[in-house]
């Protein structure tokens, strides 16, 4: 509907559903109606169809980056597959990509219906009849399924808007690409972390929700990288102080914000705000906790994975066992999800293994849980991530054995290490691992190739970048 308008795939949606009512239809059905409603409206070029484009998207995987290049007002577009892991022969995929900018005397981003189109081994030259020093973004409202990639000297002129007074010119949706872009091009080295983390930083004027979301989305991608590394306080540094002025706006936990957008943002912002010691986040949230535990206290549904998280890393035994009681009192699976959440949350050996040993007993935990679980304890902290290797080398068998024959989820357990695996030895571990027991990992050979792929690209991200990256972060 974006890219051909709603009114004309209302239209021809209608269409279709009427002409085959009372018979059976393939895709190419309707594509073919879509088409013909877009010729009448003159919507789409001539020579081009629906099916045409539509099958560029659903028949092969991925995605693109459109790479734009400029002189003044004039860009030239083109395109290639992106891909987070750089394979040896270059992508030979290509899409039909639905083209929409805005300018800084052009600010168009309600507009999603395409202006051109970007076809398959070409290139592309649009006038947008803007000056050589006024910002040009593609994509209005991120309604493509694409990534933008900018000269430098673009880039730089966005940074410097969204620097400004007047940032919210720019569509939220759009500032939210923007950050996805910058960050997820940087990784795979398309862009300089200069000026990535420059867009990136824009982030402590922003106080809508979804902005907030990318950014902390990027940063957590950043974690493993540091978590063992005297770079760790550098980063820590950075996330404070990104934090500083949008945690002063939700400082009182107990206060309520109006509207589903606030209420997550707040969430947000105090889950970030907690994990980084921002002002009294983990003080606040463990007052809040203890008197949930005490005297049960109601707690903001949206803030109770903090506040449960808190009090699980603050507290001892006994308040584990009190969450852990919690969730098998609960019969509601969101909230079951949220306790299992929280007590991962533990700094404590004693209670990561206790934790990762009940997932092998089924009355206690569902089996389609237990990778979840494993997930949590992983992604918590560098103390969860180094005992759960340990669980899963130590209990290979034992865990084979508990969901046979179902054994393919062996290599979920893998993918979920080798993701956050960044050091030549940590990958060694893993390729240890499933030498050691490639019986067992039999059902698992496309997850070990993936995760082992993931793993490898990490390490060259490690090679490429860290060395002069804290330059970059600091705020």
């Amino acid at each position: 509907s974006y890219f051909l308008g709603k009114d004309v795939f209302r239209s021809g949606i209608n269409k279709y559903l009427k002409r085959f009512e009372y018979s059976n239809a393939e895709q190419d059905d309707l594509w073919e109606s879509l088409t013909k409603e877009a010729n009448i409206s003159s919507v789409l070029p001539k020579n081009l169809s629906v099916k045409d484009i539509m099958d560029t998207w659903t028949l092969q995987t991925g995605y693109p980056v459109v790479s734009i290049k400029r002189e003044g007002g004039n860009i030239t577009v083109s395109q290639k597959r992106f891909l987070y892991v750089q394979p040896k022969e270059e992508p030979k995929e290509c899409w039909w990509i639905p083209l929409t900018y805005s300018t800084a005397n052009n600010i168009n981003f309600n507009e999603t219906r395409s202006s051109h189109w970007l076809g398959c081994n070409s290139e592309l030259i649009i006038d947008t009849g803007v000056g050589s020093d006024d910002w040009i973004i593609l994509n209005n409202k991120a309604a493509g399924l694409y990534r933008v990639n900018y000269d430098p000297h673009t880039w730089s002129l966005i940074a410097d808007t969204l620097h400004g007074p007047n940032f919210t010119m720019i569509h939220e949706l759009n500032r939210l690409q923007l950050v996805l872009d910058a960050m997820s091009l940087a990784k795979v080295g398309q862009l300089d972390y200069t000026t990535a983390f420059r867009v990136l930083k824009y982030i402590q004027k922003e106080t809508s929700y979804i902005p907030w979301q990318a950014a902390t989305a990027s940063l957590q991608d950043l974690v493993p990288f540091f978590w063992e590394s005297d770079k760790f306080d550098i980063f820590r540094s950075l996330v404070r102080n990104l934090l500083s002025n949008i945690y002063q706006r939700f400082s009182d936990l107990e206060f309520v914000p109006n509207g589903i957008e606030e209420k997550r943002l707040k969430a947000l912002v105090t889950k970030w705000a907690c994990n980084y010691e921002v002002g009294n986040c983990t003080q606040d949230a463990n007052l809040l906790f203890k008197a949930w535990m005490s005297n049960n206290t109601q707690i903001p549904k949206d803030l109770r994975e903090v506040v449960y998280c808190e009090g699980i890393r603050q507290g001892k035994m006994k308040e584990w066992n009190y969450v852990w009681d919690q969730y098998l009192a609960s019969n509601v699976a969101s909230e079951k999800y949220t306790y299992l959440q929280a007590l991962a949350c533990t700094t404590r050996y004693t209670r990561f293994m206790r934790f990762l040993e009940r997932t092998l007993n089924s009355s206690l935990v569902r089996k389609q849980d237990a990778v979840t679980i494993f997930s949590y304890v992983a992604q918590s902290s560098k103390i969860g991530f180094r005992y759960s290797q340990n669980f899963l080398s130590y209990e290979i068998q034992r865990l084979h054995d508990h969901f046979a024959p179902d054994t393919e989820v062996l290599g979920q357990y893998f993918i979920i290490l080798a993701c956050k695996s960044v050091y030549a030895y940590q990958i060694q571990e893993l390729k240890n691992l499933f030498n050691n027991n490639k019986e067992l990992f039999a059902k698992s050979q496309l997850s070990i190739s993936q995760g082992l792929e993931s793993a490898e690209s990490n390490l060259q991200w490690m090679k490429l970048f860290y060395g002069n990256i804290s330059d970059v972060m600091v705020v």
